[in-house]
């Protein structure tokens, strides 16, 4: 009987196209290991960013459907195929917010913990800077977001009216990531000049991290874009990761 391979899950950033994704794809697959790569549509990160919980807004949430609903569709999907996969043990690997939106979301719906989470360019809290993150995307996806918020975008991140609204769903995203009991290994990949994700908040939640129990590690560079650490630091990156999966023993991996 062969031995399933560990999975690789990998979580896009905003405005990810697939071919981005290929030379993360390649270098799992050159360690044996099994790759499923998604990328949440536009929207549905700009949902995440939204209070949606918040009583004083929540009728005008219920008019754009109620909520995270597109996210947690994409994330049905990803339990489903990872079940089919019957693989023992999976490491989560997610790029900025984008990404990140979507482990919180994934990491609601399961009970079946990874070896590993790797936070690449991420997170960050100040959500208003998703109107920087836009331009990641194309034309074509700004409209859609456009087309379906209107107005209620602009009112959620450029109105005084809305700041205490938004940064208490920041508050809340920063509590689900300081404050997961599931002290499974991390791995923070970051850089102190990315203009979406203060380094200061990424290492003050590795930091955090580490007071819980859980076995952290970082890498930080001074110089490095957003999302494109492998690009710029090639050889840094895969040793960084690669001394991370080596980390993640075998008594460590769910059963799925």
């Amino acid at each position: 009987m062969s031995v399933s391979r560990p999975i690789v899950i990998l979580a896009g950033w905003l405005g990810c196209q697939p071919r981005s994704l290929r030379r993360y794809e390649e270098f799992y697959r050159r360690r044996n290991m099994q790759v499923l790569s998604y990328i949440a549509p536009p929207s549905a990160v700009f949902e995440c960013t939204l209070p949606y919980y918040t009583t004083s807004i929540k009728s005008q949430a219920e008019a754009l459907d109620k909520g995270k609903y597109e996210i947690n569709q994409l994330v049905e999907q990803m339990l489903d195929d990872l079940r089919a996969s019957n693989c023992t043990s999976y490491v989560f690997h997610c790029f900025s917010n984008g990404g990140c939106f979507v482990w919180e979301a994934f990491r609601k719906a399961t009970t079946m913990p990874p070896v590993g989470v790797i936070m690449d360019s991420c997170p960050g809290f100040e959500l208003h800077r998703i109107t920087m993150a836009f331009e990641f995307c194309t034309w074509m996806e700004r409209l859609q977001v456009l087309w379906r918020y209107g107005n209620y975008y602009w009112k959620a991140h450029n109105h005084t009216k809305w700041e205490p609204h938004v940064k208490a769903r920041a508050d809340e995203y920063l509590h689900n990531l300081r404050d997961d009991p599931w002290l499974v290994p991390q791995l923070f990949l970051y850089s102190k000049d990315d203009p979406l994700m203060p380094y200061q908040q990424v290492a003050k939640l590795a930091q955090a991290r580490k007071e819980r129990g859980a076995f952290v590690t970082e890498k930080v560079w001074d110089h490095s874009r957003h999302c494109a650490h492998y690009i710029d630091h090639s050889k840094e990156y895969e040793q960084s990761v690669d001394a991370f999966l080596q980390g993640c023993q075998p008594s460590q991996h769910a059963r799925l």
